[in-house]
């Protein structure tokens, strides 16, 4: 593989830099991640040029993963191929390879494999700056696939080993971009497969007059429909509820889909003006009719229906398209007057682009709700994997949709073990991106810069976003809500701290609740500029005394239901949790499902819940 780049300083310049001069680099790093993934993935690629697409997606690619340079090869499944589409600071004095075989090189092989490759600490690779060639530390090479369908391969290339960190985003990163790329292709994407005229018999239409025999012939079953196949009339055969039995190649050109067994024939025909009724009494008379064809682009046509022969239940119907309005059939009911017909054709063409547009955004959004839930799956711990670990605790959630934006955090850090009940801004996959930017920095605070006390991970975290929605507007006026519970097992002590959330605890059988402070994380407030402190508060965990608390999002107490349809409301979550704490620890999330499900009954699920508690 010889790929050659040209850059200019002022590309450089566009990688990813802090505020401090000491770093904090990775967390400063996944407080701008979340506003670049979103920029990468809302380039819409549909109706343009692949070459374009390719170019934006990895200009703003890979400076910011610290790249030199970048490649993207799109696959064609009609040949096989791997054709490069386009690159990032590419030096094209040098030949690039346009197209590779599956299996053939680094880029075929990735295709062939199917997974990431990595090669590290190459010599033999260099990158041309406007002044000197550089020798390249690190190429990485992945393949975008969707539900289990290549699309093509990104390389990047780096001038240094690039750190987990950036691996895991370009992970991430791989995954919506594949999602994103299989829900609108490009236009070199789309093939047309249609049947040709040469590809049906065009000179046999007296096979539509031969007598057909009522019983098949064990040497030539079905052969009333094999003669059908054989002609250029469009032929369908349906039963009496016009569900689809079998239709010729000529009803696939005519309506542009291969596969129509199963469906309905009504949804080819505008039939406003006909019922069913009449258009079957008409065609068992062997009189003809005229309707409207629906093609599968939402393109409309005049058509002409006239009955072929029947077979028992079954029925044989020749659907011929009309050109011109002296074709129009000698039939009164079809002699409308042209203006009305032209009307409900326009109509008609309106409603079915309106409903292709439909079907097509309802795709988009499902792909990426699949997409959001695959990287949330990837961030959260699986709660059963967490309660086979910290066997004293449950985690119950809930969320709205297939993503969420209520996040539960737990480490274990120099035997203290952290707890954070966060509710994100945001619900659905907008409050999944932002779950996913508050993990990756909770774990740079807690685990990279070794923070373990409640307040000041607050206090961090806040610092963060602060900084991200300097490069994010959308996240200068919301901020997020945080409980954090630190249970020190040296000094026997429970320490939390809040922003706008409380954490409630009994001790002998006795309810306590302790406020959070009145300051979100992040967001604005002309209260709060700069730097906010919170406070920490500290509970002795005494070993003959048990100890059960909770850590709960708003969620649960905002669901409406009931007798009236009110809101479950706090003092109700109150009660439930003082009835409760004396129950095992790993019956009361179940116990906390089933109420909340009586309440709710027939109501809508108003807002993702999550409660975390524990028992010391």
């Amino acid at each position: 593989m010889n790929l050659s780049t040209s850059t200019d300083s002022s590309q450089n310049n566009q990688t990813m830099t802090t505020p401090s001069a000491n770093g904090n680099q990775e967390g400063y790093f996944q407080a701008q991640a979340l506003h670049k993934l979103r920029k990468i993935l809302e380039w819409k690629q549909e109706n343009t040029d692949l070459k374009k697409w390719t170019e934006n997606i990895l200009s703003e690619l890979v400076p910011f993963l610290g790249g030199l340079q970048g490649t993207f090869f799109a696959y064609q499944d009609v040949n096989h191929l791997l054709v490069f589409k386009g690159g990032f600071a590419l030096d094209f004095t040098e030949d690039v390879k346009k197209e590779y075989r599956i299996g053939e090189g680094f880029i075929g092989q990735v295709a062939k494999n199917r997974e990431i490759l990595l090669l590290d600490n190459n010599e033999a690779f260099t990158a041309l700056t406007s002044s000197k060639k550089i020798r390249l530390k690190t190429i990485i090479i992945a393949p975008l696939i969707y539900k289990d369908s290549l699309l093509g391969i990104i390389e990047i290339n780096f001038p240094q080993n690039p750190p987990k960190y950036v691996c895991d985003f370009l992970k991430i990163a791989i995954e919506g971009l594949s999602a994103n790329l299989y829900a609108s292709p490009p236009q070199q994407y789309t093939a047309q497969n249609q049947h040709t005229e040469a590809q049906i018999h065009q000179e046999n239409i007296e096979i539509l007059h031969t007598e057909i025999p009522q019983e098949d012939s064990p040497e030539k079953p079905n052969e009333w429909r094999s003669l059908a196949m054989m002609v250029s009339e469009s032929i369908v055969f349906v039963n009496p509820q016009w569900d689809i039995l079998d239709h010729n190649p000529a009803f696939e050109a005519l309506f542009g889909d291969s596969n129509h067994k199963g469906n309905n024939l009504k949804a080819y025909l505008n039939i406003m003006s006909y019922d069913v009724s009449s258009i079957k009494e008409k065609l068992q008379n062997g009189a003809a009719c005229e309707s409207i064809g629906i093609h599968k682009t939402g393109e409309t046509f005049r058509i002409s229906l006239q009955s072929y022969q029947s077979k028992g239940d079954e029925r044989g119907i020749i659907l011929k398209p009309l050109e011109s309005q002296t074709e129009l059939l000698n039939n009164p009911s079809a002699n409308e007057s042209s203006q009305q017909a032209q009307a409900l054709e326009e109509v008609n063409s309106a409603l079915h682009k309106i409903k292709k547009e439909l079907q097509k955004k309802d795709k988009q959004l499902k792909i990426q709700a699949e997409t959001a839930q695959t990287i949330q799956d990837l961030l959260l711990v699986p709660i059963q994997s967490l309660q086979e670990v910290y066997q004293n605790l449950f985690v119950f959630y809930k969320s709205v949709e297939q993503t969420g934006g209520d996040l539960y955090w737990i480490r274990k850090e120099n035997q203290k073990t952290i707890m954070a009940s966060i509710d994100c801004t945001g619900k659905g996959t907008a409050g999944a991106m932002m779950c996913m930017m508050v993990n990756n920095l909770m774990t740079q605070i807690v685990s990279v810069q070794q923070m373990t006390s409640p307040e000041k991970i607050l206090s961090q975290l806040h610092q963060y976003i602060l900084y991200a929605s300097k490069t994010n507007s959308a996240l200068s006026y919301k901020g997020i809500k945080a409980s954090i519970v630190v249970l020190d097992e040296q000094k026997h002590t429970m320490e939390f701290a809040g922003a706008k959330q409380s954490l409630i605890y009994f001790q002998n059988k006795e309810l306590h609740e302790i406020p959070g402070d009145t300051m979100s994380v992040g967001g604005f407030s002309s209260n709060y500029e700069g730097k906010r402190t919170f406070q920490k508060h500290s509970i002795q965990l005494n070993s003959g005394l048990k100890t059960t608390a909770y850590l709960p999002t708003d969620g649960y107490e905002s669901q409406f239901g009931g007798d009236r349809g009110r809101k479950f409301l706090k003092n109700n979550l109150r009660k439930v949790l003082q009835e409760i704490h004396t129950q095992p620890i790993d019956k009361q999330a179940g116990i906390l499902d089933e109420i909340i499900q009586e309440w709710k009954k027939d109501e809508n699920q108003t807002d993702d819940m999550l409660i975390i508690g524990l028992q010391v």
